[in-house]
């Protein structure tokens, strides 16, 4: 095992496995010791995968001490109607690595969002873009153009280091557990029970010419520096 996670949202209002942070800490600390004991050389532990921009819960567990059973700390960052521009993506993510460098006092651990990404709605025409857009203003998603510009902006976004450590986008494939559920829509392919069965969407296309382009450029600066902590 290269990573291991502990545990997904489980600070989520309704899905949450605890509902405090105390409990969490002690469960990360029980599953961090019996991941070393397991695994001690080369295990690498990613905490946290909080649901949302959650501050005050994350700064909560550094407090407590959270960073000692971890080597990355993570959150989940959605917006589903909106692009990563919007203030809510935009600030929560350098806001989320500020308080992580901010509590860390041997300067090794990183601040990852481990799912971001946007569900899809278009018409059965997906030439039309007016008509995509309120099919998914309808289904509270995005339309697959829309998710294409999105995906592509937050990648050249989000390779600021400064901004964040890491970022995983969720999900390449569609899983069509209900396909009228936003949940079964994220991918930037369509199911294995599409009409063509795993298909590109428009973001499929966008990701990999964005890769090919872009290539092994590093990131050098960026112009914008109003982001209030």
């Amino acid at each position: 095992v290269d990573y291991y996670c502990m545990l997904n949202e489980i600070n989520h209002l309704v899905s949450g496995y605890v509902d405090n942070e105390e409990e969490y800490v002690r469960i990360a600390k029980a599953g961090y010791e019996g991941i070393k004991a397991g695994d001690p050389d080369d295990s690498f532990i990613n905490g946290g995968a909080l649901a949302g921009w959650s501050r005050d819960y994350a700064n909560k567990t550094y407090e407590l001490g959270i960073l000692d059973y971890c080597d990355s700390y993570s959150m989940h960052i959605y917006d589903h109607l909106n692009g990563p521009e919007t203030d809510w993506m935009f600030r929560s993510e350098p806001d989320h690595k500020y308080w992580l460098d901010y509590y860390d006092t041997t300067g090794t651990k990183q601040a990852w969002i481990t799912e971001s990404g946007w569900p899809t709605r278009t018409a059965d025409d997906t030439s039309n873009e007016s008509a995509s857009r309120a099919v998914a203003d309808a289904h509270d998603s995005s339309s697959e153009i829309e998710q294409a510009q999105w995906y592509t902006r937050s990648m050249a976004i989000n390779s600021d280091k400064d901004r964040i450590d890491k970022f995983f986008y969720y999900a390449l494939c569609d899983n069509d557990i209900d396909r009228f559920d936003i949940q079964s829509n994220f991918g930037i392919l369509h199911s294995k029970n599409a009409r063509v069965p795993f298909s590109a969407k428009p973001a499929y296309a966008a990701v990999c010419a964005f890769s090919d382009i872009v290539g092994c450029a590093e990131f050098e600066e960026d112009e914008i520096t109003d982001i209030p902590f």
